[in-house]
């Protein structure tokens, strides 16, 4: 056993397989596993440097072999790499229109009001979530006015097409895209980084 914890970050876009990816990181002997680890990193990246050291310290503290798997992790990747080289990233993919329809299937459950992450304003009748829509990319849309008798449409359609550039976003810049070939080491658990399976 050695006194350097094994630091592994699960990330994915959402909707993705995080859990189960939770959920398998911690079967391992010794391991620390945590899902959305509070607290929760915001997409608008400030002072990541702090932010990032803060969380491998905070992560360290927990075991042997220490592991989050999250969607805020994307913007920090970079950093975290740079500070703590011997790390490993697990990034999930799963195809856009399954992300989207779980996303739509989740928001509708899990908050108590209509909600869209994506878009810089929500339509009317769809609300930031003041905790979880921090996590999240973005986007601006031109929106029309909405004709007479229009049940929401135009509002889902804004949200679903806010997820899929979420979506776009995520898989253009996932660790696949980063020259990790400076930090590619022999390391106790994997000798590659674990990339998107």
């Amino acid at each position: 056993m050695t006194d350097t914890p094994h630091i592994v970050l699960g990330i994915g876009s959402g909707r993705c397989g995080t859990l189960s990816l939770t959920q398998l990181l911690d079967k391992q002997p010794n391991a620390s596993v945590t899902h959305e680890h509070r607290p929760l990193l915001p997409w608008n990246v400030v002072d990541v440097e702090r932010v990032v050291s803060e969380r491998v310290a905070r992560l360290c503290e927990a075991g042997t072999l220490v592991s989050d798997v999250a969607s805020f992790y994307l913007p920090y990747i970079e950093t975290f790499i740079a500070l703590a080289p011997e790390i490993r990233v697990v990034c999930l993919q799963r195809d856009r229109d399954s992300v989207v329809k779980g996303f739509s299937r989740w928001s509708d459950t899990a908050h108590s009001a209509p909600t869209d992450h994506w878009s810089l304003e929500p339509a009317a009748g769809l609300y930031h979530d003041p905790v979880w829509s921090t996590i999240f990319p973005k986007y601006e849309f031109r929106r029309e006015q909405k004709a007479s008798g229009d049940t929401g449409t135009s509002v889902t359609i804004a949200s679903k097409t806010s997820c899929v550039l979420s979506w776009i976003e995520h898989h253009s810049q996932t660790p696949d895209s980063f020259d990790l070939s400076a930090h590619r080491t022999a390391h106790p658990l994997n000798t590659h980084y674990l990339l998107p399976l």
